[in-house]
């Protein structure tokens, strides 16, 4: 920016000026007229003036106006329109360019009642390409907005390939405290379920669940917390016929309802969703994320092999290899999916569901990475292999929140937290929670926050039939146990 300068009353200035200049002489005139300083330039016969020459008394020259003499007379300082006063730069070597506010001032102060010398602030410029840019923006946002209802049209119309189920006979606790309940709200909560099957049908299989986690989903936090049921434990299955058996057959007994009531009932909860799909779906979800990095261990390779055998036995359309080192290996679909079913190893099934919640959490992050095509080919290839009683808005709610609303998964875990095993006469080989009544306290504590919970005399009963049958009191201490603290438990960051 650049700054100029004009003199105050230019006007009545040059009207004395005028008035001296009549009374002169002719010849006072020619010596004024020849008197303009050329100090470093030339002369009219010698070529062009220097713009920046110097006059005799030591100023800078302007090269829209002309030097006055010492006393001399003649327009001096008028603009060439001779109505508007003339454009002049600072004297004495005040720069043109680049001064600042407080440089302004003090200029002012210094000249202002001196000379008479004022500064003009510059002109605003204008800002020509500004329409094209608030153009160039709009149509980004236009872009964005059809994007996104383009890939939720897309996402709308295959989540009508998902088969849905309503739950209609779900049964929970009367004589849960009120006080459980209220700690329940705010909270979504509902049953992610694994089959070992590639059937289609899966509200009704006869299958057995190999996979039982229970979510939460917090809103207020936006934390997320799985808990497996471990499959071997002994519970009451809720109905008449076949009273307590392990926790995985409910769902081959009575299809996902009776499995749900199970749960309700048994660990006073109130489950009113569920999401069930089989390894078929597992395996499609991961190829179309472009696989899984996952640590194996040397105790695991034999295992995971004969998973990876069986698995391409059933179908043959899934083609993969074996794997034949241990470390950091980066297993496609089929091959992370053998891992997560590995049973025989360490702990069991203990083990297993450690396996099934870390495929998950490693999922979730991915998605999270993965760009728009990404997610969509990987919805396409599930959504034929899941059966669920959530509604499409629902599945799209759920979605958005883990891939932009910064819902994050945080510790999960298995349940009974403190359990041990018997071959039991007619069961075979089961799972004791020890005991139940204090397992579930800790349970509502983990998933609700409720550090007050009470059990419902239904829950308290079901764990005393439970010691009777087994002779396994409690082995659980709330006060000291540490869910973060447990092998079982994953600490998700």
């Amino acid at each position: 920016q650049t700054y100029t300068f004009r003199r105050k009353n230019m006007a009545s200035d040059n009207n004395r000026e005028r008035r001296q200049g009549s009374t002169g002489s002719a010849s006072n005139r020619d010596r004024n007229r020849n008197s303009s300083g050329r100090t470093g330039g030339q002369s009219k016969n010698g070529g062009s003036q220097n713009r920046n020459s110097q006059s005799r008394n030591g100023s800078p020259q302007n090269r829209n106006s002309r030097n006055r003499s010492n006393g001399g007379s003649g327009k001096q300082g008028a603009s060439r329109s001779g109505s508007q006063p003339a454009r002049r730069t600072a004297p004495s070597g005040k720069p043109k360019q680049n001064m600042d506010a407080r440089s302004r001032r003090s200029y002012n102060e210094d000249y202002s009642g001196k000379t008479g010398i004022v500064v003009e602030e510059p002109k605003q410029k204008k800002h020509k390409n500004l329409p094209w840019v608030i153009a160039l923006v709009l149509e980004l946002v236009l872009v964005l907005v059809l994007v996104g209802a383009f890939a939720y049209e897309w996402a709308d119309s295959r989540l009508d390939r998902i088969k849905k189920v309503d739950l209609n006979e779900t049964k929970t606790n009367e004589d849960m405290k009120e006080e459980t309940v209220q700690k329940m709200t705010g909270t979504q909560t509902f049953v992610l379920y694994g089959l070992d099957t590639r059937d289609l049908d899966l509200d009704k299989s006869s299958s057995r669940s190999d996979c039982m986690i229970i979510c939460v989903i917090n809103n207020d936090t936006k934390k997320v917390k799985l808990v497996s049921v471990y499959r071997d434990t002994i519970l009451d299955m809720g109905d008449d016929t076949h009273g307590f058996q392990k926790a995985a057959h409910a769902y081959a007994y009575g299809g996902v309802q009776q499995s749900i009531n199970m749960l309700n009932t048994n660990l006073d909860l109130n489950i009113q969703d569920f999401v069930t799909v089989n390894f078929t779906a597992l395996e499609k979800a991961i190829d179309a994320m472009g696989g899984l990095d996952i640590e194996v261990k040397e105790s695991e390779l034999k295992k995971l092999n004969d998973s990876i055998r069986e698995q391409m036995y059933y179908d043959p359309s899934m083609n993969s290899s074996l794997i034949d080192q241990t470390g950091l290996i980066h297993m496609d679909g089929v091959q992370a999916t053998a891992w997560a079913r590995v049973r025989a190893t360490d702990q069991g099934d203990i083990t297993r569901t450690w396996r099934q919640r870390t495929v998950i959490s490693k999922m979730i992050e991915k998605a999270k990475q993965s760009d728009l095509d990404t997610l969509l080919a990987t919805i396409d290839s599930v959504v034929d292999y899941v059966s669920t009683s959530l509604s499409k808005d629902e599945i799209m709610s759920l979605a958005k929140n883990f891939i932009t609303e910064g819902y994050e998964l945080d510790v999960t875990t298995g349940f009974p937290f403190t359990w041990n095993t018997m071959n039991h006469d007619t069961l075979g080989s089961i799972l004791i929670p020890c005991d139940l009544e204090t397992n579930v306290k800790m349970l509502h504590k983990f998933l609700y926050g409720n550090d007050t919970y009470e059990a419902s005399d239904t829950v308290k009963n079901t764990s005393q039939e439970i010691v009777n049958m087994t002779g396994f009191t409690n082995t659980l201490d709330i006060d000291t146990f540490r869910i973060e603290d447990d092998p079982d438990s994953i600490a998700n960051k």
